[in-house]
């Protein structure tokens, strides 16, 4: 069984401890922890899972490496019921007391400053990489949607199996009668002049 996680964390501190090994986190933390993310959720969704490995930069920095599971209901696009997604981030990142600090970490990793106290917030940590990692256009795979919007996508389709004759409706052209227009304006004399 998973352990539930702290809400904030010394990095500075778990990097000391990384000496000895002991420097990781491995459990859940609740959804609710998640404002944001929370939000944007079509039903309550159960715990992310969570494991998170400290270390120190060759600066001397405190950083981590980790990743984030959830299983989250989004809202399908197509057919506006919930819809199930997986969610898997891998995400490294190192923290910083001050802006100055922040400018000279390096650029292929994630800045997350840390508050007067020297302390993180698990959910500062982690809601912008799950937020990132959700699709901006959730949806049911093919033929998963259910209920009365799908049914009518699934009418509006255009079936392979029709022969082109029942497929091709007559078309109404919107600018057909512009060319005979034109060419009657080119017919009249110009009394402008």
């Amino acid at each position: 069984m998973a352990k539930q996680l702290p809400t904030q964390f010394d990095p500075v501190a778990l990097c000391r401890r990384t000496e000895g090994g002991a420097a990781a986190f491995e459990g859940e933390i609740e959804i609710d922890h998640f404002q944001r993310l929370a939000a944007a959720l079509s039903e309550s969704a159960g715990p992310v899972s969570v494991q998170l490995r400290f270390k120190r930069l060759e600066s001397g920095r405190p950083a981590a490496q980790g990743s984030l599971k959830a299983n989250l209901p989004l809202t399908c696009q197509r057919c506006l019921q919930t819809c199930w997604t997986d969610i898997e981030v891998s995400f490294n990142c190192c923290f910083a007391s001050s802006e100055a600090v922040a400018e000279r970490m390096p650029e292929d990793l994630d800045v997350l400053m840390m508050d007067e106290k020297g302390k993180v917030s698990l959910s500062d940590l982690f809601e912008d990489e799950l937020l990132l990692a959700c699709p901006i256009f959730p949806k049911h795979e093919e033929g998963g949607c259910a209920g009365e919007i799908a049914t009518r996508l699934g009418e509006l389709t255009v079936s392979e199996e029709e022969s082109p004759e029942e497929s091709e409706a007559p078309t109404r052209k919107a600018f057909a009668g512009l060319g005979q227009l034109l060419d009657q304006n080119k017919q009249k004399p110009d009394d402008s002049h």
